[in-house]
């Protein structure tokens, strides 16, 4: 039991595997939900599941969500923890999701929301973090953000300096796509320290741009 798909049976929680679907009425909503993200747990950290002997080993689990990961996957259902529960025991204070990384996404998300000095504060962990993490995460994860942030949430030369420094990193054809457009339209911007920080970082972008739209799009607003 457990599903029509291929393997369905696989990733069916026990008691579906037992008595079927119609087992999940007399047990908790979120019982299926805590084990499948049990299992999701499992091959992130592991691989593909390959034989069920491998459900519920913590071999590759950090050891900090162990005690928490077991309680997803409690062979009675009305015992385990919830997904929203595991997140909320994660983002106590010491809890596993106290980490660098993840401080650091939730930070460029709420970038528009920050103060001055908390959006300092962040550009300095950012700029700490450069060589900490992928430059495909700053690229994805990163960049989206603090270009939101310059153009629409106040982010300032500031924020702009450090899409110049990710943007260092971007092939012509990404540049063209994402960084250009978003170029373009802040030279038509009257502030005017956007437009001295512009004219200051010229030197890192004009290689990027094409001639004819320097001629037609940014030079009649620099005159």
């Amino acid at each position: 039991m457990g599903g029509l798909t291929p393997e369905a049976s696989f990733y069916a929680t026990p008691e579906v595997t037992e008595s079927g679907w119609a087992t999940v009425k007399r047990h908790p909503l979120s019982a299926i939900d805590s084990y499948g993200f049990a299992l999701l747990m499992t091959e992130a950290f592991n691989g593909c599941l390959i034989t069920t002997d491998f459900i519920g080993q913590a071999k590759s689990i950090p050891p900090s969500m162990n005690q928490s990961y077991k309680k997803l996957m409690q062979q009675n259902p009305k015992s385990r923890l919830s997904v929203s529960h595991f997140r909320e025991q994660g983002k106590r204070r010491g809890g596993f999701f106290e980490s660098p990384l993840i401080k650091l996404s939730e930070g460029v998300e709420s970038l528009g929301l920050m103060s001055d000095g908390g959006r300092e504060e962040f550009l300095s962990e950012l700029y700490a973090a450069s060589t900490d993490f992928p430059e495909e995460y700053f690229k994805i994860k990163v960049l989206p953000e603090l270009l939101k942030s310059v153009e629409f949430g106040g982010g300032g030369p500031k924020v702009f300096a450090a899409v110049m420094k990710i943007g260092a990193s971007l092939l012509d054809e990404e540049y063209n796509a994402r960084l250009t457009p978003v170029i373009v339209r802040l030279f038509s911007n009257p502030d005017r320290a956007i437009r001295v920080c512009l004219l200051d970082h010229l030197p890192y972008m004009i290689d990027h741009l094409p001639q004819k739209l320097v001629n037609d799009k940014i030079f009649p607003h620099m005159v």
